[in-house]
Order: structure tokens, then C-alpha cells, then sequence
């Protein structure tokens, strides 16, 4: 091997560290994929072909849209929800209006998944709803070591989820005859060695607005969710 090959697979080496690769479904996004360590986030939103990519020191957020080329440039608390959920939720569920008020959420407990220590919450509603449909009942919040504070706020924005200490692995909820469904849930999660590289945009267009990166697909999408959220 000469020694500009070996220089080469030594750095690469060097560049790869341990991060998070988490599994997650939600109702309205489908499944996606969060890869994660203390410098960067990658999410891929598998059904939606959509990317997004923030990393340390500025934490700009760059999302790629596969579907139709663009990609468009933003901040951590200026990043919308992906799928329009946010207004589901609101519109839809019982108690909604409260739902990323993490001050309606009341810690329950503890428990493991995957060896993620992770904290258990239960939504706070007035007497009068607990019996209600459509209500939103509990929440299991992940406890990441060494991940910072802005990578989950970006996780919580662009899932319509509310802002916690740390990832959200699950939420749910009551549908309209009583059934438990789940509105995220994390059916897996790995630690691993690997590189979390920022999709290439060389060949894409810079869209100028969240609603031009979506080719204005947001509305409509949250109105299809409504329709089909508990389907």
C-alpha cells in the first residue's frame, strides 16, 4: 500500500466516531433514520426523500427535497415541521392546543430501551377529558449522553414533537373509538462507528422559501393527514 493510500484510510479512521443510529416511525412521516453524535445530525425521511444535515459550531440546517432537486438553507428554531403534523395534532386531538407545552407533560417514571435510559411522561388533562377520545396519553423521552441541547430542539421541529430534554422516542395517544396508536414511535436504536456525511447539493436548486422547498406540498399534506391519521 503506498503511503499516501495508507495517509488516506488513516484519516478516514480518524474522521469516524461513535454515534447513534435510531429507527423511528412517525404517523404522518413514515419511517426515518437519525444518525447522531456530539459534532452532527443526519435525519432521512425515508418515504419522503427528504434530508436534513446541521452540524457544529454554526448549526445551520441544510434539507434536501430528493423528489423534486431543491434544497433550501435555515436555522435550528426557524425549521418547520416536515410533514405538517404539528397542525394535525392541534387540530385533531383532544388537549392539542397544549400538545408542545412541555409544562402539560408530568414525569411518570423510568425504563430502558436499547440501553438508552429514558424518562416516561403522561400528558396533563383537566378531569373532564380522561375519558374522552382522541386524547393524547403518554410520552417516553430518551436520555442520549453527550448530544447537544440544538439537536434536539432540530428533532422536535422537524417532527411537530415538543421541545424536552432530549430526543423523543415515542408519544401516544387515543383515536376516535378508543384505540392506542402511536404518533412516534423508536422501534430501534444502535450505537456504532461511522461517518455522518453532508448530502452533496452541487446538483440541486436553492429554493427560496420553506414552501418553495416543498413545492407547496405542506397544507395539503397536513389536510391528507388529518383524513387518514388514524387509517
Amino acid at each position: 500500500m503506498s503511503p499516501l493510500l495508507l495517509l488516506y484510510f488513516t484519516c478516514v479512521s480518524a474522521i469516524a466516531n461513535e454515534a447513534y443510529v435510531i429507527q423511528q416511525k412517525s404517523k404522518s412521516s413514515g419511517v426515518f433514520l437519525v444518525y447522531l453524535n456530539s459534532n452532527q445530525i443526519k435525519i432521512t425521511y425515508l418515504q419522503k426523500k427528504i434530508e436534513v444535515y446541521a452540524s457544529k459550531p454554526d448549526y445551520k440546517v441544510t434539507l434536501i427535497n430528493n423528489k423534486n432537486k431543491k434544497y433550501f438553507v435555515t436555522t435550528i428554531p426557524e425549521c418547520l415541521d416536515v410533514s405538517g403534523q404539528g397542525l394535525v395534532y392541534k387540530s385533531f386531538l383532544v388537549g392539542g392546543q397544549h400538545f408542545k407545552d412541555k409544562n402539560y407533560w408530568l414525569k411518570t417514571g423510568t425504563f430502558k430501551q436499547d440501553g438508552i435510559e429514558a424518562l416516561s411522561y403522561k400528558f396533563k388533562y383537566e378531569k373532564k377529558y380522561l375519558q374522552e377520545p382522541q386524547t393524547i396519553e403518554n410520552m417516553n423521552v430518551g436520555q442520549f449522553n453527550g448530544i447537544c441541547q440544538e439537536f434536539v430542539e432540530l428533532h422536535s421541529n422537524l417532527n411537530g414533537l415538543p421541545q424536552m430534554s432530549s430526543l423523543i422516542l415515542s408519544i401516544s395517544a387515543h383515536d376516535t373509538v378508543g384505540n392506542s396508536f402511536y404518533i412516534i414511535s423508536t422501534p430501534s436504536i444502535k450505537k456504532q462507528n461511522m461517518n455522518i456525511v453532508k448530502p452533496c447539493v452541487s446538483n440541486y436548486k436553492l429554493a427560496k422559501s420553506y414552501n418553495d422547498f416543498n413545492d407547496l406540498q405542506v397544507k395539503s399534506q397536513a389536510i391528507n393527514d388529518l383524513i387518514n391519521f388514524t387509517k
